[in-house]
Parts: C-alpha cells; structure tokens; sequence
C-alpha cells in the first residue's frame, strides 16, 4: 500500500533568513572581487521577481556598515561600479558606520575613471564623513592632482573645513604634497599666511594717507582692507574717523554702529558713535553714546569726559534755541 502524500513543508524564519544573508555575502563578495555575472545572478535571486533589484542590493551590508557599491569602489572594481550606479541606481552617496562614501574610497583606490562614474551618476563630492572630511580632503591628502581638478570641475568646494584638519590645503601642507598645494591654490584656495601677509601691507597704506591728511585715500584703503577682513572692528572705527574728518557724518555714524555692534564693550567704539552724533547735530543720543563709553573707561575722564560736556552743552544750547524760536 502506497504511503500517503505528505503536506509540503517550509523553511522556517531563520531558515530563510540564514539563506538571505548568505546570498547578501555572495553579492557583496562578488562586488568586491568583480565578478559581475555572479552579482547579477545574485542580485536576480535577492529580487526574488520583486521588480526591486536596487533595494534588494542596498539591503546588503557588512559589519561596518560597507555596502556593494563601497566594496567594489575601493577594489577598483569599474564595471562592477558602473552596473550598481548606471543600472541599478543604487545609492551612490550611502555611507558606512563611520560616514564615508563611495566616493571617498574611490578617490583613495586613485581610480579616476571609478571616480567619475560615481560624480556622473550624481555623488555628492562635499558630502563629509563624522570628521568633517570630503572627497576633496582625500584627494589632497595623497597628492591627486587629477582627481582635485575633477572633482573642482564638479562643483566641489575648495575650501571645506574639519575641525581637527582644517581645509585641504592644510592637510596637502602637512603631508607635503606640492603638486596638490599648488592645484588647489590655483583654485583660489585660502591661503592664510598669503592672505594674512596681504591684509597687513593693506592696513600700513590707509596710516600713511592719514599721516598726510588724506582721508580720501585713507578711506578707500580701509575699504579696501575690510574687503579682506571684515571683522575688525578697529577698521571701522579708523574709517569712521576718516570719514568724520571729510565731513561726511552719516557715513562715519554707520562705520561706528557697525563697530559697536562687534565690539559692544569698546570705549573707542562709542567715542566713534559720540563724534558722528554730534556732527549731525543730534546731541541727545550723542549724550547717550559718550556716557555709555565714559561708564566702560571711567579712568579716560579726559577725552571722553570732555566730549561729553561739549555734547551736553550743545544739547542745552538746542533746547533753548528750540524755547527761543
């Protein structure tokens, strides 16, 4: 007598689970050592005629966090790349636990032709790890030249700060890369001791012109120099001056509000706002100014006490002018 058919059975959970995970490995495998056919084939099984094949894909991830497209970019892998961002359009920009991504590792693999496929395929070249560090960092770190200008020419910017590095002209600096030094500063990089240099020969030229009571020079230097540097205050307080001494009194109020307003606790800075006041005949709130600074600097009674009684004096002088008239 013939036995009875039995039920079909079926994996259990973890069953299916354990097979999931096996075949994510063999993708991810596949990834890395560039055995593309196997991938599809892998990637066909994963999908399971989901019509998913890109999700099934970005599902795969090692321990730390390493997904297909990282493994097969940082083992130069193109074709591979080429099938995952091209065709499947998964994630280019995906990181792993530390935040770094395809691109990253592309740009230290130094594959450029992998580095472009990912920028073509919509990478973000600005797109930072948890230290702060960009592709463009990378690429300067190792002295890149190519991959610096081909990720400037796709809009990266050229000078990103991490906290700890600094921009990637510091860190070409600091390993001494030359080549990439000199491509980045050709990019208009910054450049602090350049550009410290040149703020400091800009700010000896307005002290000459003042030296020779040409404040209209002076003014366009320090105009000039706040270009460069725009906080600091002491450069507006100076223009103000200058501006004070060609007569023109609303100008010089501006410069010192703007000075005031970086530097609130600067005696100096309310003598300015004082003085602009007072030009423009508004002794009230030119009171207000000088004895704000006068309580700052209570020991310089001198210049800033007298020009307080002057401002005061003008102010009663306006009242009874007003009671005349």
């Amino acid at each position: 007598m013939a036995a009875p058919p039995q039920p079909p059975t079926f994996p259990s959970a973890a069953g299916v689970a354990r097979a999931i995970s096996s075949m994510q490995d063999t993708l991810l495998d596949a990834a890395f050592k560039g055995d593309l056919p196997l991938l599809k084939r892998v990637v066909w099984v994963l999908d399971n005629g989901m019509g998913c094949p890109r999700e099934a894909v970005e599902a795969a991830r090692t321990d730390g966090g390493f997904s297909a497209l990282q493994l097969a970019a940082a083992n130069e892998q193109l074709e591979v790349c080429r099938y995952l961002a091209g065709v499947l359009r998964v994630d280019v920009d995906a990181a792993d636990d530390k935040g770094r991504t395809p691109l990253v590792y592309a740009v230290m693999s130094e594959k450029i032709a992998i580095v472009k496929c990912l920028l073509d395929h919509g990478a973000d070249p600005d797109k930072a790890d948890e230290a702060g560090l960009t592709p463009l960092h990378s690429a300067a770190g190792i002295g890149d030249c190519e991959i610096i200008e081909l990720l400037l020419a796709k809009g990266a910017y050229v000078d990103p700060i991490a906290e700890e590095i600094g921009t990637p002209l510091h860190l070409a600096t600091k390993e001494q890369q030359v080549g990439a030094m000199k491509t980045l500063l050709k990019h208009n990089a910054y450049d602090e001791d350049a550009t410290m240099g040149k703020i400091a020969k800009l700010k000896s030229s307005p002290i000459k012109a003042i030296e020779n009571k040409d404040y209209f020079s002076a003014t366009m230097w320090y105009t000039k120099v706040i270009e460069h540097d725009p906080n600091d205050a002491t450069l507006f307080s100076n223009r103000s001056l200058c501006l004070l001494r060609m007569g023109d009194g609303q100008r010089a109020l501006l410069d010192a509000l703007d000075c005031r307003g970086m530097r609130p606790d600067w005696p100096k800075a309310c003598y300015r706002q004082g003085a602009a006041l007072m030009s423009l005949k508004d002794y009230k709130n030119a009171c207000q100014a000088l004895l704000d600074g006068l309580k700052l600097d209570p020991e310089n009674a001198e210049e800033m006490g007298c020009a307080l009684r002057e401002a005061m004096e003008s102010l009663k002088i306006s009242k009874g002018d007003t009671k005349a008239t």
